[in-house]
């Protein structure tokens, strides 16, 4: 072969060769996201509404202060209720108030975020199942309904 044959029979080598590598590294990068059910994050709205405590925490003591409401759009903790709105990737902000007795039932969101009473905390939220998720690090999981 001559020069100029070898340079073009080379070049379109490498062509082919970067077209074989960017189609294998568009396929690992599409299937690696299934290879493991936990690499795929759920967003807050796939959890099941219900109350949740920590794994390490039988569900018979569900209503004790280790327990988390879920109302199908804001999670909150023992004796209050809470906004919950995301923040940043896995990070959300919950503004809440404290809710006892006969207030609870009169509480609405928009009478949380108005409250002056109000308080705000930043907490991380990563959703592994419909049943399950991780709070600031503690996996919580379902024990029941509302």
């Amino acid at each position: 072969m001559t020069p100029p044959r070898r340079r073009a029979a080379s070049s379109a080598l490498a062509r082919n060769a970067k077209e074989i590598v960017m189609s294998a590294a568009t396929a690992i990068a599409l299937l690696v996201p299934l290879a493991h059910p936990l690499a795929q994050a759920h967003s807050l709205g796939s959890l099941q509404p219900g109350l949740y405590l920590p794994e390490k925490t039988s569900c018979d003591f569900i209503g004790g202060a280790n327990t988390v409401d879920f109302d199908g759009k804001n999670l909150s903790g023992h004796y209050q209720m809470c906004v919950t709105q995301p923040s940043a990737s896995s990070t959300y902000k919950s503004t809440c108030v404290e809710a006892q007795g006969q207030d609870f039932s009169t509480l609405t969101e928009s009478k949380v975020l108005a409250s002056p009473d109000r308080f705000q905390v930043t907490q991380k939220i990563v959703v592994t199942s419909s049943r399950s998720f991780d709070l600031n690090g503690v996996k919580y999981r379902f024990c029941g309904g509302r």
